[in-house]
C-alpha cells in the first residue's frame, strides 16, 4: 500500500491507515517496531513534559514536574517585577509600582497541570510524529492582582495630587462693605474610580507585559468665589450681649475668641464648628484664667468666657434662620443670656455647630466694643423667612430644683404667614454658691 503523494502523515492519518502506513514510517526513520516502541517510550515518558511546551515564554519540554515547578516560580518573580507607571497628563510626574506592589500573582500551577498534561495520551505512533517536532504549545498563566492593593496605590498617588480648594475670604470695611483679603483658589482631586477602570481596561492579563496609564484628574470648585463676596450684603442676623462687668482676664478671652471667628465665610452646605474656628483653651494660645460654668458651680477656667461669644453668636444664627447642629445648655442659668437661648462648648467635649442652609455664602462678623459683643450673619438676597423673636417658656421640675425651658422661634414666611418652630429643650441645675 502507498501513500498518497497529496496526504500529510499526521498523527490522525498514520492512525487511520494502520500497519501499512506505520511500517513505512517506521522503515523511513529506519526503526522496527521494537526499537520504536523503545524511541517513542522515551520521547513520550509520563514523568517529563512533551517537547516544545511552554509556561509563558519559559521552555519546559523534557522537564519533570518539580524542575518546571521550580523554574516557573523563578519566571513568575521576574515577571512580577515588570512595572505598573501613573502619570499626571499635565506634569508628567510619574508613579511606579511593580506588579509584586499591586497583590500580582501568577497561577503557575494552573498552566503546569494543563501543559504536563499534553501528549501524555498518545499512541506510539503520535509520539514518534510529534518526536521530531516540537509541538509549539504555549500556556500563559493567568494573572490575578489584589484590588485593594491598587486602591492603596491610588491613595497614594491622591495624598501627592490632590489639593484642596480655597474659599476667598474678605475683611469688612468701615462702610460695611467686603474687601477680598484672599483670593479664591481652585483645586484638583485625583478620580481613582476613574483611573484604574482606565488601568484595568484591557482586562488583568493584559498588565503581564507591564503597563501606563494616566490618571484622571478633575477639578475641585471653591464654595466661595471672588465674585461671590461682592454679593453678600444682606444682613440675615444679629445678636449682643454685654460682658462689661466681667473681669480684664475674662474681657481678654471673649476679645479673643470673637477675634477667631470675625470674618469666617461659609460656602453653602459648610458646617461652622466653634472648636475648630477657635481653637483649643490650653496654655500657649494667649487665654487667661476666667469665670466659667460647670457642674452647677462656678469656676475659674483657662478660656473662661467663651461660652458667652457660643451663646451669643446661636442666638444671631437663630435669627438668620440657619440650622443648628450641634447646641447645649449650662449645666446652670447664665447671667448674660436668657434662660433656653445659651450655648455651652468644652475643647475636649462639646461643640456648637450649625450648617450654612442658604443658598449663597454667609459671612461671619464680630465686633467687641464698649463692652458689648455683636455678632452679625450676612448673606446674598433676601431670607425666605424673617425670625422676629425667640420666645421662651419654662417651669419648677419639682423636687430637684432645677428648671426646665422649651424655646421656639415665631416669624413670617414668604408669603406673610406666621410661624412657630421649636428649637429645642434646656435643663438647668441650681448654682451652687461661689466658694471664696
Amino acid at each position: 500500500m502507498s501513500v498518497p503523494e497529496n496526504e500529510p502523515n499526521t498523527p490522525s492519518t498514520l492512525r487511520r491507515r494502520g500497519p501499512a502506513v506505520a511500517g513505512t514510517v517506521l522503515a523511513a526513520l529506519g526503526l522496527s517496531f521494537g526499537g520504536a516502541y523503545a524511541y517513542a517510550s522515551k520521547l513520550g515518558s509520563p514523568d517529563r513534559f512533551a517537547p516544545g511546551i511552554k509556561i509563558g515564554d519559559l521552555g519546559v519540554g523534557g522537564m519533570t514536574r518539580d524542575e518546571a515547578v521550580k523554574k516557573a516560580g523563578e519566571w513568575a518573580s521576574e515577571r512580577l517585577q515588570q512595572t505598573i507607571v501613573f502619570t499626571a497628563p499635565a506634569s508628567g510626574k510619574k508613579w511606579a509600582f511593580t506588579l509584586a506592589d499591586l497583590g500580582g500573582k501568577f497561577d503557575t500551577a494552573k498552566s503546569i497541570d494543563e501543559a504536563f498534561a499534553l501528549g501524555k495520551d498518545d499512541n506510539m505512533f503520535e509520539k514518534l510524529y510529534w518526536g521530531n517536532r516540537e509541538r509549539d504549545a504555549k500556556f500563559a498563566p493567568p494573572l490575578s492582582v489584589d484590588q485593594k492593593k491598587i486602591d492603596d496605590a491610588l491613595k497614594q498617588i491622591a495624598s501627592e495630587v490632590n489639593r484642596a480648594p480655597k474659599n476667598a475670604r474678605a475683611a469688612m470695611d468701615d462702610k460695611g462693605g467686603l474687601v477680598v483679603s484672599e483670593h479664591a483658589v481652585k483645586g484638583v482631586t485625583l478620580d481613582s474610580a476613574t483611573t484604574k477602570a482606565s488601568l484595568l481596561k484591557g482586562g488583568v492579563q493584559a498588565l503581564a507585559e507591564g503597563a501606563e496609564t494616566k490618571v484622571i484628574i478633575v477639578e475641585a470648585k471653591p464654595k466661595v468665589t471672588d465674585a461671590d463676596l461682592g454679593k453678600i450684603g444682606t444682613l440675615m442676623g444679629s445678636y449682643s450681649s454685654d460682658f462689661g462687668s466681667s473681669s480684664s482676664d475674662r474681657q481678654h478671652n471673649i476679645v479673643l475668641a470673637a477675634s477667631h471667628i470675625n470674618g469666617t465665610i461659609l460656602g453653602p452646605d459648610e458646617e461652622f464648628s466653634y472648636n475648630k474656628i477657635v481653637g483649643p483653651r490650653e496654655p500657649g494660645y494667649g487665654w487667661r484664667m476666667g469665670h466659667a460654668y460647670s457642674n452647677g458651680n462656678v469656676i475659674d477656667s483657662l478660656g473662661g468666657g467663651v461660652c458667652q461669644v457660643s451663646s451669643t453668636l446661636y442666638n444671631a444664627a437663630l435669627f438668620a434662620d440657619i440650622k443648628i447642629t450641634e447646641r447645649r445648655c449650662h449645666s446652670s442659668r447664665v447671667a448674660y443670656l436668657p434662660a433656653g437661648r445659651d450655648a455651652t462648648v468644652a475643647w475636649d467635649s462639646q461643640d456648637f455647630r450649625f450648617r450654612n442652609s442658604t443658598e449663597g455664602p454667609i459671612y461671619l462678623a464680630a465686633k467687641t466694643r464698649g463692652g458689648v459683643l455683636t455678632f452679625r450673619i450676612f448673606g446674598i438676597g433676601k431670607p425666605k423667612r424673617k425670625i422676629e423673636r425667640i420666645r421662651v417658656s419654662g417651669g419648677s421640675s419639682g423636687r430637684s430644683g432645677g428648671t426646665y425651658y422649651s424655646a421656639w422661634k415665631v416669624g413670617k414666611d414668604e408669603d406673610g404667614k406666621e410661624f412657630r418652630e421649636e428649637i429645642g429643650d434646656s435643663y438647668y441645675r441650681p448654682l451652687k454658691p461661689r466658694e471664696h
